[in-house]
């Protein structure tokens, strides 16, 4: 009886691993961080993303509008150019800007947006405004401008190294659930394994 038990605890343990690993992220939120070559632009980003359609397929999608079922907004922006930039109030939570994503192997890998901002920066050669934009094609993914008109004549510093890793609201990055499967999956194998060696 034990035996059988076992066997079926066991099948049911990797059967639950490998679905979730077949399983596509759903909505959450999405955090990441951008840290170009040049040392003097960094910053760090939280994305909230609401609807079944967000990751239902891998590509470019548009996003906020009624024609699709995916809501993507700017929940958290921190931006260090050389001295912090801080968002101006009601800048952030931002779902009008943000205007497409892309998406890779069911996980976040880029997002478009228009220029958000203004984000404010200390006295001196920093004071506002500034604008931020995400791009998910091109050289680089993220843009700083110092005006709002004719951004491409203002252009500050660009980013080429972003990272996308699913988060909390706060920013923390969580486990996959295929991971936390495969853990357990694990776990549980180990443990089939002393009981059998054990009887």
């Amino acid at each position: 009886m034990h035996k059988i038990f076992r066997r079926a605890l066991f099948r049911t343990l990797v059967a639950a691993a490998f679905a979730a690993l077949g399983t596509t992220a759903q909505a959450g939120w999405v955090s990441g961080n951008f840290d170009p070559p040049a040392p003097d632009l960094s910053g760090t980003f939280t994305f909230e993303l609401n609807g079944s359609s967000c990751f239902d397929e891998d590509g470019s999608k548009s996003v906020n509008s009624d024609s699709n079922n995916c809501e993507v907004s700017l929940t958290h922006l921190t931006v260090l150019y050389q001295f912090p930039l801080t968002p101006a109030p009601g800048v952030i939570p931002d779902s009008a800007d943000i205007t497409g994503i892309y998406v890779l192997d069911g996980q976040l890998a880029g997002v478009d947006s228009n220029l958000i901002g203004p984000l404010t920066g200390p006295a001196g050669d920093y004071a506002g405004p500034w604008w931020i934009q995400f791009a998910s094609f091109g050289i680089d993914p993220v843009y700083l401008y110092d005006c709002s008109a004719e951004p491409e004549s203002c252009l500050v510093a660009t980013a080429n190294n972003v990272t996308f890793f699913t988060s909390d609201a706060n920013g923390n990055p969580i486990p996959e659930p295929g991971s936390l499967l495969l853990i357990g999956a694990a776990l549980g194998a180990g443990w089939l394994a002393r009981r059998r060696g054990a009887g």
